[in-house]
């Protein structure tokens, strides 16, 4: 069984077999004021009472409220706090601490939505992708291999990333089907999560009971 660390929420430790899977990537979607980013500070501040190793928070949005995290328990002068203009940047220091420092342990994206990549439109052509999902795609697929040889030198990693859903364009622009939910990015951030938490509002809940929208059966937790 994986070990893990809890959230310290009984709702969401009971949905996820005891908290998120240390030495692994989990990702943590739903749309925006969900609490996606208050679950990820409720991690860090328990990490922290697990393990006397550092903790990297990567705030793209700019929002991180140290008042809140510290009355949550998080101890800020054991938490580096990163930052970058482009996807390339992130995804490079997220591949470098993965592959080299072992005195990290924890590390916190927070969001890849709000990351955006240097426009190349020869990409964007020849994969009919964004540039974004092309980038994080091969970032993911050396995500995996980086963290499971952390895990075998004993020196585990363990990644939170969160991202935002959106609503898509319905089907032939046919207004009484519902709009199909998009987590912006690729489809390897949901392949190679161990562990997906959707995150829902009460207002989204009830949006979704009234368009018969239908989600898939991950784990979720209206917050």
């Amino acid at each position: 069984m994986r070990e893990r660390i809890p959230f310290g929420i009984a709702a969401l430790d009971i949905s996820t077999g005891g908290g998120i899977p240390r030495g692994h990537y989990s990702l943590f979607t739903g749309p925006t004021r969900s609490g996606k980013s208050t679950a990820a500070g409720h991690i860090l501040a328990n990490y922290q009472r697990l393990d006397p190793r550092e903790a990297i928070f990567i705030d793209q949005e700019g929002k991180i409220d140290w008042d809140w995290l510290t009355w949550m328990g998080v101890d800020r002068g054991r938490v580096t706090e990163e930052g970058a203009d482009h996807l390339e940047v992130i995804g490079d220091k997220i591949l470098k601490c993965a592959e080299e420092w072992d005195d990290v342990g924890l590390l916190i994206w927070d969001a890849i939505n709000s990351t955006p990549a240097k426009i190349n439109l020869g990409t964007l052509a020849k994969d009919h992708i964004s540039p974004e999902a092309h980038l994080l795609n091969r970032m993911f697929h050396s995500l995996v291999v980086y963290l499971s040889k952390r895990r075998r030198r004993e020196k585990p990693l363990t990644i939170i990333c969160i991202n935002h859903e959106t609503r898509g364009m319905p089907p032939g622009g046919n207004a009484r089907i519902p709009p199909p939910v998009i987590v912006p990015g690729g489809r390897e951030q949901l392949y190679n999560a161990a562990l997906r938490v959707r995150f829902r509002t009460p207002k989204y809940l009830k949006t979704v009971q009234t368009t018969g929208l239908k989600i898939p059966t991950l784990v979720q937790f209206a917050y």
